[in-house]
């Protein structure tokens, strides 16, 4: 953080055991570590105000968020990837709705709905 090497902590060491004496050197060195440890957290809280402010802002200024997030865009995607992705999400609904078109419906799921059930029913009378 300060760049201090050995040479400097040695000095840094002898100089606080000269001035403050070895009786309350341990005193000095727990407040600094405690207040070092303050200032970091200070530091963490204000990191992570920062971003959720960021985030806040980006919410608000970016008008095509919501739009890209049901796509499925992300913001590491290359333009190359974007289009690929549009296009293949559009050739997904140009194929369904040829279908609707043709009079093709969605397959007919009630016979194994039918039987999805009678297997419960099974299993739940067993257990009586």
């Amino acid at each position: 953080m300060f760049d201090i090497g050995t040479i400097e902590m040695v000095i840094l060491a002898i100089v606080a055991l000269l001035v403050v004496g070895p009786k309350d050197l341990p005193k000095l060195m727990r407040s600094v570590s405690q207040f070092i440890g303050k200032i970091r957290g200070l530091a963490g809280e204000f990191k992570s105000t920062m971003n959720e402010l960021a985030d806040e802002v980006d919410r608000e200024t970016d008008p095509f968020r919501e739009e890209r997030d049901a796509e499925g865009i992300t913001p590491n995607m290359s333009p190359e990837d974007i289009t690929a992705h549009i296009m293949g999400n559009k050739e997904t609904a140009d194929e369904a709705a040829d279908q609707f078109a043709a009079g093709e419906s969605q397959p007919d799921l009630s016979s194994e709905i039918d039987e999805t059930v009678s297997k419960e029913d099974t299993k739940g009378s067993g257990n009586d």
